[in-house]
């Protein structure tokens, strides 16, 4: 597998195909090319980064940025959160996913559907194979989000995992990469949790979500669950003994 990550803040998203972007933008240095220039035969995987994660703990298009000096330091005051517009990021979604993507108001909230397109601009159009997920978390959202409170709570597990698989069909995703940096990583006590048995059982959750969707599809297409995992031991030491159960919801 060769896996490319495409991350895009809320000015790229909002204002493409302009790269330019604002200072506070912690995107701006990672943005090397439009999406239409990505080498998509060279790749297996791409993975768009970030998500967020709001307060109600669903899956969002949520933007953060942090000037800390010390990005250890990095917390949810220091941090300033922006929901990025959803029309724009669609525009982008249906460029890299090869979809058209419908919005429609039904009085009360949007319905969205989504279906296969033809665009020859779109890696997936160039690379038939290729397949695109989205990562949510990432370094900073790792530290503002209450992963604990998420994992340890069945009722806000299910609230996730749902809006995880309802975000990936809703944009025509081929599944969800967890970038949750990291299971057991110190907190600012310099205490760590050991959280291995609750993040399985989260993985299992959304597995078990999109099983059941590819059921319903008549299993047409097996959607990928991915997690972005540890290299460090003491980043990796509280969720080791848990890997094989980890690794039986995963791809990889």
């Amino acid at each position: 597998r060769i896996i490319g990550y495409y991350i895009m803040g809320k000015n790229e998203i909002e204002n493409y195909p302009v790269l330019n972007c604002d200072p506070g933008s912690q995107s701006c240095a990672d943005l090397r090319l439009l999406i239409e220039d990505i080498p998509a035969t060279m790749l297996t995987h791409i993975n768009f980064a970030f998500f967020g994660i709001d307060t109600n703990y669903e899956v969002e298009l949520i933007a953060a940025y942090d000037n800390s000096a010390d990005e250890c330091a990095i917390n949810s005051t220091s941090t300033v959160i922006d929901y990025i517009d959803e029309d724009a990021a669609i525009n982008v979604f249906e460029l890299l996913n090869n979809v058209q993507i419908t919005k429609t108001w039904n009085g009360s909230s949007y319905d969205y559907t989504t279906v296969p397109d033809n665009n020859p601009d779109s890696p997936k159009d160039k690379n038939p194979d290729l397949k695109v997920l989205f990562s949510t978390g990432g370094w900073v959202f790792s530290r503002i989000t209450q992963w604990q409170d998420i994992i340890r709570d069945p009722a806000k597990r299910d609230i996730f995992a749902t809006s995880c698989v309802d975000r990936m069909k809703r944009y025509g995703f081929d599944g969800i990469d967890l970038d949750w940096e990291y299971p057991n990583y110190p907190d600012d006590s310099g205490e760590a949790a050991i959280d291995g048995q609750d993040y399985a059982d989260t993985l299992a959750v959304i597995r078990q979500k999109l099983d059941a969707l590819e059921a319903s599809e008549g299993y047409t297409q097996h959607y990928l669950l991915t997690i972005a995992s540890a290299g460090a031991p003491y980043a990796f030491k509280g969720y080791l003994s848990y890997m094989d159960r980890i690794q039986a919801s995963l791809d990889f």
